[in-house]
């Protein structure tokens, strides 16, 4: 009679411990699952922006972003670097400078310094009115067509209709300027 009280306490006990296997497996499949996906929505979350300076909202995730958020940066980056004026020049291109990544700040404030003793050894001046933007979300870049209206000595130079190329990186929900290029013709 002892063994088969002692042959059912095993068995009991046997199934007890593959009841508390199966469930720990399940369990620990179940919060890996839980975990994957909660990492899967933190990195795609996006913020939605309505911020007072700017024409419209955007939205900015940690791996995309909205093409509005794009063309306010094209808009904000060409304003800093082709609106400027002797007096003004230095601490426009110091606010670029600090958009641009870090590994690029100091190559892009050796080619601005250049143009600022330039800028006001000449006297110069220089307004860049967008008529157009065209944006590129997978590329990362801006086109912007407007008219560059410029002034050395006081003097008014004409009205140069101009096309520029920006492009920008995107790092963890950051969008940086990397270059802005004059574009001489239009590829149709």
């Amino acid at each position: 009679m002892e063994t088969r009280f002692r042959d059912d306490a095993l068995a009991r006990n046997q199934l007890a411990l593959r009841v508390t296997f199966v469930w720990a497996v399940i369990a620990s499949a179940s919060l890996l699952i839980v975990g994957i996906m909660g990492l899967q929505l933190y990195k795609h979350k996006e913020t939605h922006w309505l911020p007072l300076c700017t024409d419209g909202a955007f939205s900015i995730g940690e791996s995309s972003y909205s093409s509005s958020y794009l063309q306010q940066m094209a808009k904000k980056v060409a304003d800093l670097r082709l609106t400027y004026n002797p007096e003004t020049v230095v601490s426009r291109y110091r606010v670029l400078t600090h958009l641009a990544t870090p590994s690029m700040q100091e190559a892009l404030n050796q080619q601005l310094r250049i143009e600022i003793s330039a800028i006001k050894k000449k006297n110069i001046s220089s307004v860049f009115y967008p008529e157009s933007i065209a944006v590129d979300t997978a590329h990362n870049s801006a086109k912007l067509k407007g008219l560059l209206h410029r002034s050395s000595h006081g003097l008014q130079l004409s009205p140069v209709p101009k096309i520029y190329l920006i492009k920008f990186v995107f790092q963890s929900g950051v969008l940086s300027p990397v270059s802005i290029e004059e574009v001489s013709h239009e590829k149709s």
